[in-house]
């Protein structure tokens, strides 16, 4: 019996980050295959937002290629790359007059045609948005009004909304409380696994993330070292990164604790 053998959907080559004078990351030289829920650690500084908005063509590289479904990235129409993947950036939350509902449905604008008439296609792609990241209660209201958790998942429908095969995110849980932060976890896991979307997601959240995450990038002094978080425990690059003279990190309950 063959083992079946799965494309991949991003690849780096060499890839080099950073800005003009100043290398941030450096041979990056990824193979990722779709269904997997990524995450991006390292510590503040450490380059995770660039990576992210490198890969997903907001920052040129320094060097190196990016490819997705073996395609380098810059042979690639904006119109089409916005149907490849989506972004959620959480720097500053944009404020604008639309409502959460408006919103979500933008996501809609780069299949629909030139009257940006929405489809009945469409609409069960926004519905379904709205029902798996639990937006439906505020949807009447201004984005504007909004908490900051509250845009956060409407930001994240936004993108599910889109339906792209990958979806970038950077710092999505910045804004929530705990409970809320496990219940974002979990929603990517879940789009990734059951709708086998590959999620990207810079986060400073250590402990869900080796809980959840299929896969971790850990960036540590421009460089990137990748594997599952077993992987990263048992061969202790976690601690090593993340260890110091006030905390380390305990491999039997992926958590921090005081020395």
């Amino acid at each position: 019996m063959k083992t079946e053998i799965k494309n991949s959907i991003l690849t780096t080559k060499n890839l080099r980050v950073g800005y003009p004078k100043l290398d941030v990351v450096k041979a990056i030289n990824i193979k990722l295959t779709a269904g997997k829920l990524v995450c991006v650690l390292g510590k503040n500084g450490s380059g995770k937002s660039t990576l992210i908005k490198t890969l997903a063509r907001i920052l040129d590289p320094l060097e190196g290629s990016i490819s997705i479904k073996d395609k380098k990235l810059t042979a690639y129409k904006q119109q089409k790359l916005a149907q490849l993947f989506s972004i959620v950036l959480t720097e500053k939350l944009p404020e604008n007059l639309l409502t959460a509902n408006e919103l979500i449905s933008m996501g809609r604008h780069v299949h629909t045609n030139w009257l940006d008439k929405i489809t009945t296609k469409d609409q069960k792609k926004i519905d379904f948005a709205i029902e798996v990241t639990q937006t439906s209660s505020f949807l009447p209201k201004k984005f504007s009004k909004l908490s900051d958790g509250q845009k956060q998942k409407v930001l994240i429908a936004k993108a599910i909304a889109q339906d792209t095969p990958i979806i970038f995110l950077d710092e999505p849980t910045t804004h929530l409380d705990v409970h809320h932060k496990m219940e974002t976890f979990l929603l990517l896991k879940k789009l990734a696994h059951t709708y086998q979307k590959t999620i990207i997601m810079a986060t400073h959240e250590v402990g869900l993330s080796t809980q959840l995450a299929d896969e971790l990038w850990l960036i540590d002094d421009k460089k990137i070292k990748i594997g599952t978080p077993k992987e990263m425990i048992t061969n202790k690059t976690l601690g090593n990164i993340f260890n110091s003279e006030l905390i380390r990190f305990n491999s039997k309950t992926s958590s921090f604790e005081f020395r």
